[in-house]
């Protein structure tokens, strides 16, 4: 099941957004940022041509090949072509709140981005979606984010992992999104808060586990 169809099950509304009306989140305050799958989502994941043209809007290459970020002046990093090496430096060397920035623009501009209020049920769609009826929602498209908002609270992972977990519904019936993260990419802006708290996760949904009642996110980015 995809993530529309899960969250129908759940009694989610679905609403359709019109073409470039759909809503773009101020990037709040960054917990976590995986600056790999940033690259991965340039790399592989369709959206290369929309993260480039952000990036290029916010950047200056010199005369001496140097890539100028605000008042900042760094070398290219990496092979490949001219615009890769720029999108490259520029996720390195960037603040993490301009590349949350900058990537949540990109998907949103190419229509690739699911908007999901867990607590309210309500998920916002785009053209990306252009099948209505609630039974066909299971046929969209996989290749597409999901950003997620909601109550969120830290868990207990295996080995020195890092897992949220954020309940869908105010009920209790346990259905809950998972995010899981690790890895040298993962960057801690401040002090993960404790308890539960408000927050926003974008990433890539995995398929509904349920039996056990969740949803995993490959998660790009969580911020308040």
């Amino acid at each position: 099941m995809t993530v529309l169809a899960v969250l129908v099950a759940l009694g989610v509304v679905v609403v359709n957004l019109r073409r470039g009306r759909g809503p773009v989140p101020v990037p709040g305050l960054p917990l976590l940022l995986n600056k790999g799958r940033v690259m991965s989502l340039y790399q592989g994941g369709g959206y290369g041509d929309a993260l480039v043209r952000e990036v290029q809007e916010r950047v200056t290459v010199t005369r001496d090949g140097k890539l100028q970020i605000g008042v900042r002046l760094v070398d290219l990093v990496g092979g490949g072509s001219v615009e890769h090496q720029i999108v490259n430096t520029y996720v390195k060397h960037a603040e993490p709140v301009e590349v949350l920035g900058v990537v949540m623009k990109a998907l949103d501009s190419a229509r690739g981005i699911v908007h999901v209020d867990l607590a309210n049920l309500r998920v916002q769609t785009n053209v990306v979606w252009r099948r209505t009826r609630l039974s066909e929602l299971g046929d969209g498209p996989r290749d597409v984010y999901v950003s997620v908002k909601g109550k969120f609270r830290l868990a207990k992972g295996p080995n020195d992992k890092i897992v949220f977990l954020a309940a869908i519904g105010r009920d209790d019936s346990g259905a809950h999104v998972r995010m899981e993260c690790s890895g040298e990419d993962i960057h801690l802006d401040d002090e993960i808060p404790e308890g539960v708290f408000y927050a926003r996760c974008l990433g890539k949904a995995q398929p509904w586990r349920g039996e056990a009642g969740e949803l995993d996110i490959l998660p790009v980015a969580i911020f308040q």
